[in-house]
């Protein structure tokens, strides 16, 4: 039996939404190929390059590949952390899992140049992401060791950011 047009379109976006999910992509836009959007025409160089340079993508990639191309979500990070959080710090409010993801970036001893944190995500540089994951492989396998005070580190620090923003509001 015949496909559908609609069933094999909708067979089309999910293999392609599968491949973006698998990238981690932050952000897609999408490049008129030629004037006539005509697939048999090809692309027109200079059209694209007029586009790509209008969407700062050059800047992007530049960016990118010399700063800090690794971006994460706090509660991607958490979720990652939460096998060496003591017990009663494996579930907090969503509001202070930046302040978990700063103590534990600290407690690992990351290069501070190596990471930023942002609202919403923190940026890693080139292979910073490969360093926390073997730090958390090596405690948990218990070749490494973190701090005991991990847990008082963590209470300190939300103490601090709830009092901030006490003071703020």
């Amino acid at each position: 039996r015949t496909r559908s047009i609609a069933a094999r379109f909708e067979q089309q976006i999910q293999c392609l939404m599968g491949i973006l999910e698998d990238t981690k992509c932050s952000f897609i836009r999408c490049i008129k190929p030629n004037h006539a959007l005509d697939p048999a025409a090809g692309f027109d160089d200079h059209y694209v390059n007029l586009q790509l340079q209008s969407l700062s993508i050059p800047q992007t990639a530049q960016l990118l590949q010399a700063g800090l191309p690794g971006r994460v979500l706090y509660s991607e990070l958490f979720d990652t952390f939460r096998a060496v959080l003591p017990e009663r710090l494996r579930a907090v409010p969503g509001s202070l899992v930046r302040v978990v993801v700063r103590t534990l970036c600290d407690a690992l001893d990351l290069e501070p140049l190596s990471y930023k944190l942002g609202r919403t995500r923190a940026f890693f540089k080139n292979g910073a992401l490969f360093v926390v994951d073997a730090r958390l492989r090596a405690i948990e396998a218990g070749e490494r060791a973190i701090s005991s005070d991990l847990a008082d580190d963590i209470d300190q620090a939300i103490s601090v950011h709830c009092a901030r923003r006490l003071l703020l509001y």
